[in-house]
């Protein structure tokens, strides 16, 4: 048993017995009791992973090892405070949950995506702008400017990193489906601040002569562009939807 030794303030004695009349109130048989029913009614089955094995964690540890990965790359040697940690880590993980997953709708006026974020918090993270610090000196900057040139040094590693495995690409001799009109797409742009990713729609394609597109007509919400496709990402659901069972399940392992 854990003891603590604080003073004997007014606060901290009713701290003390607010914590331990939670403590009663969760060891008690009806609370156990209540919250089985609720496991039960919402569907809620736990299944653990073995301790020391994070491979068995799939997913989710796959996005804990690339935010710890340039996590570390971006901070590098400066030492942050607790609230600058506490806000950068906020920062990463708005930054990772903002990223689109699939379109909302197929219709070609409709831009909206779901991203892990809408399943967390209801609906896309917000961010605001900010003046790109990046190219100030770190050890000159305020305690807010630290933040946010983290913020910015992480999120262009990590989404550079995280376009580029959504544009995986197979040898040219291997055949491979290629955009098709009405797709959703995400377009690559080096320049753009957190949590913005540009979306469009595919409008047309322009073959060559080699029968090959190269080249997209788009429909962006300020207007009609054109982009080469290896500017173009495909959502990372799409295929994963497309391939759906009978049984309605996917597997989206292979896609994130």
């Amino acid at each position: 048993m854990e003891q603590q030794r604080p003073h004997s303030s007014a606060i901290l004695v009713g701290a003390g017995d607010e914590l331990m009349e939670l403590k009663r109130l969760v060891l008690s048989d009806d609370h156990q009791k209540a919250l089985l029913d609720f496991c039960l009614v919402e569907a809620i089955d736990w299944h653990f992973i073995p301790p020391r094995s994070p491979h068995f964690g799939g997913l989710w540890e796959a996005a804990v090892k690339t935010a710890k990965y340039h996590f570390y790359r971006a901070i590098g040697n400066s030492v942050l405070g607790f609230d600058e940690m506490r806000t950068r880590l906020c920062h990463i993980t708005a930054v990772i949950n903002s990223r689109p997953l699939v379109s909302i709708s197929e219709s070609p006026a409709d831009l909206d995506v779901l991203t892990p974020a809408h399943f967390l918090n209801g609906g896309p993270p917000a961010s605001f702008a900010e003046p790109d610090v990046t190219q100030l000196n770190f050890d000159r900057l305020d305690g807010w400017q630290r933040v946010s040139y983290l913020q910015q040094l992480f999120w262009s590693r990590w989404k550079e990193e995280y376009i580029t495995s959504l544009q995986q690409r197979s040898k040219w001799r291997t055949a491979k489906p290629s955009l098709a009109v009405a797709d959703l797409v995400l377009v690559k742009d080096e320049n753009l601040p957190p949590m913005k990713w540009p979306l469009s729609r595919v409008v047309e394609l322009l073959p060559g002569r080699d029968g090959v597109s190269r080249v997209a007509v788009l429909k962006t919400s300020s207007g009609i562009t054109k982009r080469a496709v290896n500017k173009l990402c495909l959502l990372p659901l799409k295929d994963a939807v497309e391939s759906q069972g009978s049984n309605g399940g996917m597997d989206i392992a292979s896609t994130l």
